[in-house]
């Protein structure tokens, strides 16, 4: 029994020591080792560690007559060690204290509320101890104690405090904080050469204090800064320069300490005398000038910095850097070579980046602004402010030049939001800076109209944000290239808080243009799509996941009945509006490329079939079985692409087909799907140059010369008669495919039209499913068959489909509507 008692005691008073720490913990932030070295000197002080013979000893004394008998030493040992509510113990100590009131009982008063009770317990007892008059026991109390309660005493017992603190010769008997809140009260009064006496004589020991964290909500740069601007302002300059120099670099206390630094020492420099800016004015060439300056900067680097006596004169000299040299493309871009080139400068000379500051806010046209800026853009930012530099020398990349620069618009956009949710201190905000933009874009002559719109709306949706409207959107996604992933995303979740999840949809499926959706973002689509009062996209979002093998069991059975799952789909003959849906989003140069095909129909095959051998004739391709059939026939009729000839040229040499289309040639399975895309490829003659952009243009150069003479070459009269039969408007197609590569690579030009070929074929035979498995079997390029993926799910097939009264019916069940993600 006496075993099972001990082991519940040493359970309980664990368990009491583990609360006691957390609270000590918990008021001054120490560390762990120090904790229990603490714990322990606030017990033995309390008398909780002696032995059980000397706490007999020292509770058998005899109260004086008339007094209530002071309690135990061992009671009150026993009565903490069982988790005795504090008010009990409290009483018993105030007894104790009542019966001989020495400072030694009141230390032990007020250390043991220090560790059982609340903090505001214990600055109540301890401001009820100093009304007591006998203010002596405050240095008989454990220094951490002391620390707290100079920290946290009630403003009506800090003069007592101060005049503790003020009266104490020794100073070697103070703490840190303590002498850390001596100089603070000093610093309140006039007397402010005192208070900075002071603090240069305790400084190693307050800032020493300082280090665990804030005290007296003060952090040790702030502390610093305070004590700096206190030396300045008496004038005592080198300590304050010694005292700045001790601050962290890149700190925002830093940064205003020398700058209140240099404005106090601009005030002697003499600009007639100073001898940086006699050589300056001496200089006749503007390279002459930067070359000086760099030199100067290189002596206030080997000086020391702040060591440095003409750094102010310098500091002046790059803050007005611009206007040493005149204005120009190639001198501003030096300027702000030579600004980055001794950037490590700039805790020491504020004013270097002064000049980009200055300029953030003014526009002057591509060649000046993209010299100034060309710095900041393509060196690697290591610190807030050159990611500010960087964003706003993006910012005005494109504002002058909207064709080249909307990727880096962007990017600067998210870093700028990066950094103002940060908190960091900028000199600008990013709505500042587009305003501004925005006015000039207003105003200039640089830019041509569709050059404005389409910054007006880049900046507009930037504007706006999250908060986006429908309009602001697609004005912008009509005129520009897709916006940031991010802020797509952030839009779409402003709009399905607001309830409007046709336009969160909208958003979504944007989103897909420049990342393939996994499959976490198409059930958040089909999550959105459900919504909507057509279930038609919802069908399709699943079509999409069930190709993936990742359509959730819950929804497949409805699938699979809403029509979206059948095998057999009635062709549709292909319309001009189908080439134009089938072209959404893709470059200019593809789309140019693809129209003139198809204007120009078998033209092409034609002239292969005038210079080639039979073996590379084949006949054209009609279909095996009755689905085949059905889209040949359909293709017939159609007024989008030209009828059939009786053969085609395939090219041979399979090296020359580009990789990505070379499945698509090879693949030896069928399907209705690969029947149309195969034949969409023979009707705009794709087989007679392989698909290779640049074999067609070798094509087109040996006939180019020819066309507009009245009299060719009497030596290829089939190729005359050729010419002859081509209408005006086959000439200019003809053209047009020597112009697309001006702006895009052939190699991509030829990819993107297979990614046309399908997208037609999934319209001409709108089977979804068999489209996307049979694009997995022949192994398509992941780039295509991702893109078969976004265009099943784009408006403007959804558009198509409701034209051609296609679109699914089936309602979406009321179980399905929730999120699956």
């Amino acid at each position: 029994m006496s075993k099972t008692t001990d082991n519940q005691n040493n359970s309980v008073q664990a368990s009491q020591s583990r609360l006691a720490l957390l609270r000590v913990s918990r008021w001054v932030n120490l560390a762990p080792e120090t904790l229990e070295m603490v714990r322990q000197e606030l017990l033995e002080s309390m008398g909780l560690n002696a032995d059980e013979s000397q706490v007999a000893d020292a509770g058998s004394r005899t109260p004086a007559s008339g007094q209530n008998p002071a309690p135990s030493a061992m009671h009150i040992r026993k009565l903490l060690t069982a988790g005795a509510p504090w008010h009990v113990v409290s009483q018993l100590l105030w007894q104790d204290y009542n019966a001989s009131p020495t400072p030694e009982r009141a230390s032990r008063l007020l250390e043991t509320a220090f560790v059982q009770a609340t903090p505001t317990d214990t600055l109540t007892i301890f401001t009820h101890l100093l009304s007591l008059g006998n203010k002596s026991f405050y240095w008989n109390l454990h220094p951490k104690l002391r620390d707290f309660i100079v920290e946290h005493a009630p403003e009506q017992n800090l003069d007592a405090l101060y005049w503790i603190l003020a009266r104490e010769r020794n100073d070697a008997k103070l703490s840190g904080i303590e002498l850390a809140y001596i100089f603070l009260r000093v610093a309140t009064t006039s007397d402010k050469t005192a208070a900075w006496m002071y603090f240069r004589r305790h400084q190693n020991r307050i800032l020493d204090a300082f280090n665990n964290g804030r005290h007296f909500g003060m952090t040790q740069a702030q502390l610093m800064f305070r004590a700096g601007e206190l030396a300045l302002s008496q004038g005592y300059t080198e300590d304050a320069r010694e005292v700045f120099n001790r601050l962290p670099s890149q700190s925002q206390e830093r940064e205003i300490a020398l700058q209140m630094l240099l404005r106090f020492e601009s005030h002697t420099v003499d600009r007639h005398k100073n001898s940086y800016v006699v050589r300056l004015e001496g200089a006749q060439e503007w390279q002459e000038r930067l070359d000086l300056i760099s030199s100067f900067c290189d002596t206030c680097r080997l000086s020391g910095g702040l060591r440095d006596p003409n750094r102010p004169a310098l500091d002046i000299i790059v803050g007005t850097l611009l206007q040493w040299i005149p204005k120009g493309a190639d001198t501003w871009r030096a300027a702000g070579d030579l600004i980055y080139k001794h950037r490590d400068l700039a805790s020491t000379l504020p004013g270097l980046f002064k000049s980009l500051v200055d300029q953030s806010l003014i526009f002057h046209g591509p060649d000046i602004d993209g010299g100034l800026w060309s710095a900041a853009i393509k060196t690697p930012a290591n610190s807030n402010h050159e990611r500010f530099f960087q964003a706003v020398g993006l910012l005005h990349r494109y504002v002058t030049s909207p064709r080249t620069g909307e990727r880096g618009f962007w990017t600067a956009h998210m870093a700028m939001q990066e950094l103002e949710n940060a908190g960091a201190n900028l000199p600008w905000t990013w709505k500042e800076l587009l305003k501004t933009a925005n006015q000039w874009v207003n105003q200039t002559t640089f830019l041509i109209e569709r050059d404005r719109k389409r910054a007006c709306a880049a900046i507009k949706l930037a504007q706006d944000s999250s908060l986006s409207g429908r309009e602001t959107f697609e004005t912008y996604m009509t005129l520009c290239e897709p916006a940031p992933q991010a802020l797509l995303y952030a839009i779409a979740r402003t709009a399905t808080n607001a309830g409007l999840h046709d336009y969160a949809t909208s958003v979504l499926i944007r989103s897909g243009l420049t990342k393939s959706f996994s499959n976490n973002e198409l059930l958040h689509i089909w999550t959105e799509a459900t919504y909507n009062p057509s279930p038609d996209l919802a069908w399709r979002v699943a079509t999409v996941l069930a190709s993936r093998d990742a359509l959730p069991g819950s929804i497949k059975p409805s699938w699979e009945i809403s029509g979206e799952r059948r095998n057999a789909y009635t062709p549709l003959t292909l319309t001009p509006q189908d080439v134009e849906c089938a072209l959404s989003d893709l470059p200019a140069s593809t789309r140019k490329l693809a129209l003139a095909l198809c204007v120009l129909g078998l033209k092409i095959n034609e002239l292969a079939l005038l210079h080639t051998n039979s073996s590379q004739h084949a006949p054209v391709m009609s279909g095996t079985s009755s689905m085949e059939l059905a889209v040949f026939n359909a293709f017939k009729t159609g007024s989008a692409i030209a009828r059939p000839s009786k053969s085609v040229v395939q090219l041979s040499g399979i090296h020359m087909i580009p990789s990505s289309a070379i499945p698509l040639t090879q693949a030896i399975i069928n399907g209705p799907w690969l029947f149309a895309a195969r034949l969409i490829a023979e009707r705009l003659s794709i087989t007679s140059w392989g698909w290779s952009v640049t074999v067609l243009q070798h094509h087109v150069r040996e006939i180019l010369p020819y066309i507009g003479k009245e009299n060719p070459p009497k030596s290829d009269a089939k190729t005359a008669k050729w010419l002859a039969s081509m209408s005006s408007a086959e000439r200019a197609a003809w053209n047009d495919i020597m112009n697309c590569t001006l702006n895009d690579a052939a190699e991509n030009i030829s990819n993107n039209l297979l990614k046309f070929v399908c997208r037609l074929a999934i319209i001409a035979y709108p089977a979804h499913f068999n489209a996307l498995k049979t694009a997995q079997q022949i192994r398509l390029p992941l780039d295509i068959l991702r893109d078969m993926e976004w265009f099943v799910l784009c408006e403007p097939w959804s558009a198509a489909r409701a034209r051609n009264s296609i679109a699914a019916r089936v309602a979406i069940p009321e179980s399905l509507k929730r999120n699956f993600t």
